[in-house]
């Protein structure tokens, strides 16, 4: 792996670049790539080229026609990633040797630090010439995560929640899309995004609890839950992690659904219209925590193993429950008053705003744009 390493690092030294864009992420759809491609494409200044590991839907492909889709497995995704001027990625590519001065590559990752990442649980990141973060809290985290200088760091904010910043604007017709209520009714959305606990890609390791449900809670009553969520005009979206394994869980309900990655495509929504479209997050130590409080709506955190988690896989922030804007919840029962409390009076509106205060500098959704200035010749989009 060294010598390939090496090889490829030789090749994208002595290799001429081109006003060009490599885009590559995991999942290969997720948000912060398809945002970040398609500003480029107004901007009009460089080509763009996403790399997938999977077939790109023939949907997808017609929405987008002004971005070169290629498969990173392919001889011409790589001959792409040693020619392009800019490359942005979320997990590596190639090996991921350091970028040459001729090649800027920006760090994209996929969130905020709540669990340990990077040096922090003795993982060497993905060498890159800029990283990015949502504050300047986040920034000197994240530098120390990377190891690299707070310099390197762009307090710019995430692509991925200019995405869902939009989508709440728009709620009610992205619900309709997601086949919730009708025309004139609308129920509640409630959005439970667990992280994994034991991952079956990329770094392969357990974290926290390992649990025969995705529901992580021994006293979870699925048929109980459902009839609850009707009490209370809820449909709940559970929202399966790439990195988690399969769940043998079985709910015929349109009240509680299960989902992955295909159930979005169908439907035509992504992960973030979905999260900018509810009025509840579930979660724990995802980093889907932080980008949620952008909106100002509230949380529950659903921890049943946060001492177990804490001694595993560790927190990026200690103490973490100064960083909780929303009660924690260790079983079912807990869960069911939590969201009965959560929609009868937000008592979290206040530790809420403080702890958004210091995750993010802006709350807008600009993100994508002010990282392509920040990185990009001086250009304006063509809207």
């Amino acid at each position: 792996m060294v010598l390939a390493r090496s090889a490829i690092s030789l090749l994208n030294r002595h290799l001429p670049k081109q006003a060009k864009a490599v885009i590559a992420g995991f999942p290969d759809l997720e948000d912060s790539t398809i945002e970040i491609a398609r500003q480029l494409v107004l901007r009009q200044s460089v080509s763009v080229v996403v790399l997938a590991e999977g077939e790109v839907p023939p949907s997808i492909r017609r929405q987008e026609p002004n971005i070169d889709w290629c498969s990173r497995k392919s001889v011409r995704g790589f001959f792409h990633y040693l020619t392009a001027r800019y490359i942005f990625f979320t997990h590596g590519l190639y090996l991921s040797p350091k970028p040459p001065r001729s090649q800027i590559c920006i760090n994209v990752w996929h969130g905020m630090p709540i669990k340990r990442i990077g040096y922090l649980i003795g993982r060497t990141p993905p060498p890159s010439t800029f990283g990015i973060a949502t504050s300047d809290m986040f920034r000197g985290l994240v530098a120390k995560c990377f190891g690299v200088p707070d310099a390197e760091i762009l307090t710019t904010g995430i692509p991925r929640n200019d995405v869902m910043v939009r989508a709440a604007r728009r709620a009610n017709a992205i619900k309709t899309q997601l086949g919730i209520g009708d025309k004139d009714t609308k129920p509640r959305l409630i959005m439970w995004l667990p992280t994994f606990r034991q991952a079956v890609r990329g770094i392969v390791r357990t974290d926290g609890v390992a649990h025969s449900s995705i529901f992580g809670m021994s006293d979870m009553d699925t048929a109980e839950f459902c009839a609850f969520l009707e009490e209370q005009n809820c449909i709940c979206i559970l929202k399966v992690h790439p990195m988690a394994p399969d769940f043998p869980d079985q709910i015929r309900s349109d009240r509680l659904r299960i989902w992955r990655e295909p159930e979005l495509r169908e439907r035509g929504v992504s992960l973030y219209e979905m999260l900018g479209a509810a009025d509840l997050l579930i979660t724990d130590a995802s980093s889907v925590y932080v980008d949620y409080l952008i909106l100002d709506k509230p949380v529950i955190l659903a921890f049943p193993d946060l001492e177990e988690y804490r001694r595993s896989r560790g927190f990026a922030l200690e103490p973490v429950e100064d960083f909780f804007a929303g009660p924690v919840v260790s079983d079912y029962q807990q869960l069911k008053s939590a969201i009965a409390e959560t929609f009868e009076a937000d008592r979290y509106a206040l530790p809420r705003s403080s702890v958004v205060a210091c995750f993010h500098k802006h709350r807008d959704d600009r993100a994508t744009t002010r990282l392509l200035d920040a990185v990009l010749p001086q250009q304006p989009a063509h809207y």
